[in-house]
């Protein structure tokens, strides 16, 4: 069995919370020839992603509790095995409609891995060690939308867009395999109730918490501004500029390097100056990138790179924003780090939603929807950071 606070286990747990970013990323060179094959609008293909970021928030809501109830280990199993029967579905889809089901219970099983490594974190680490084991489980989980698009769009090319489930399947067949003989219970010591009404209690007292809130709040909006552009540069940059899927897919990895760069960065700045400077840096750097975008747009300047180098410097906040809003909240309530996993990934996952489908809903033959969903995310971030300053050195007294 694996230890818990072995740098292999720390890869592994990074491979599990990759598959939600991986299977959405190397789906989204597909996007517009799936919009060919079903003869629908680029609207309605949106809806897949939209309908897979609320999945995956859904999902989360339900994870933390019974993981806290009956451990994290069978629950990682029954996740991987509900994310790749719906895998299979999205496989053989014969329909938009189908496709679209398909991916948000897709979503809901990937949700599980994302919920229990950030969990099982918590269960073996304390304070910035937390962050940074969750930074540095990001740093690899960053590799996945690099990785991703570029399989995805070799896949694309050669084989069509259904060859990427059937990759995805694979892939968590062999995680599945893993798990069940490599990774043993984390859990010290689990709830006694499970019920509705002693989840809702719960999730009453983390949102009665301003510094749970505060994390929270400053890691769903990067998140937002980050899937803006992450589920509309497809459109953008295939219909609008012309890039091919090979082209789109490189272009892609390029921006996705700022979210690698960002969470390296973070697990090495988090160790000396702790999680709130960490953040800070963060979130001035989504502020100028957002800035950046907005002027440039502004003054008619909308080339491939007047679009990506900002877009890439957005990133980079974001990974360096997500991992400590992570661990400034799980830190708070280290009893229930399951159900405080749960909730903060269900706000964040469905702030993204809003923001690919508010994205979704406004593109056309114009790149403002997108900057303005990253612009607004990015100055928001900012805004809070500098408002919640005094509420999240509550970070020091974790609550009861």
């Amino acid at each position: 069995m694996l230890s818990p606070a072995s740098r292999t286990m720390t890869v592994l747990l990074a491979t599990l919370t990759g598959m939600a970013p991986f299977a959405t990323s190397m789906f989204m060179p597909s996007l517009p020839d799936i919009a060919r094959t079903f003869d629908v609008s680029a609207t309605q293909v949106q809806l897949s992603v939209t309908a897979y970021l609320f999945g995956l928030a859904i999902g989360q809501i339900f994870y933390g509790p019974i993981a806290d109830r009956f451990g994290r280990k069978p629950v990682v199993l029954a996740a991987l095995t509900i994310f790749s029967a719906a895998t299979i579905v999205c496989a053989v889809a014969p329909t938009v409609e189908v496709l679209i089901a398909a991916r948000a219970l897709q979503a809901v099983g990937g949700a599980g891995t994302i919920v229990l490594a950030r969990a099982i974190v918590r269960d073996s680490h304390e304070g910035p060690q937390a962050a940074r084991e969750l930074a540095l489980m990001s740093s690899f989980m960053a590799l996945a939308p690099i990785i991703a698009p570029i399989f995805g769009g070799v896949l694309q090319a050669w084989f069509g867009w259904r060859s990427t489930f059937v990759a995805l399947v694979v892939i968590a067949l062999i995680q599945l395999i893993i798990v069940m003989f490599l990774v043993s219970e984390t859990i010290r010591q689990r709830t006694s109730e499970l019920s509705i009404s002693s989840t809702f209690r719960t999730f009453g007292l983390f949102l009665r918490n301003p510094a749970y809130l505060a994390n929270t709040a400053l890691g769903a909006g990067a998140f937002a501004g980050g899937y803006a552009w992450l589920s509309g540069s497809a459109f953008v940059l295939q219909n609008l500029h012309g890039l091919g899927v090979v082209e789109f897919s490189i272009v892609y990895v390029i921006s996705s390097i700022g979210f690698l760069v960002g969470n390296a960065s973070a697990s090495r700045l988090v160790m000396r100056y702790g999680i709130n400077t960490t953040m800070g840096v963060g979130a001035i750097t989504l502020l100028v990138a957002s800035v950046a975008l907005l002027l440039l747009l502004g003054l008619g300047i909308n080339s491939v790179t007047a679009l990506v180098v900002p877009s890439t410097l957005f990133l980079a906040g974001m990974g360096m924003v997500m991992p400590q809003s992570f661990a400034g909240s799980l830190m708070m309530f280290p009893n229930n780090a399951g159900a405080a996993s749960s909730l903060a990934g269900f706000i964040q996952q469905s702030a993204g939603g809003i923001s690919a489908g508010a994205v979704g809903f406004f593109i056309g033959e114009s790149e403002w929807p997108v900057v303005l969903g990253i612009a607004s995310m990015g100055i928001f971030v900012f805004v809070v950071w500098i408002l919640t300053n005094r509420v999240r050195a509550e970070l020091i007294k974790p609550a009861s």
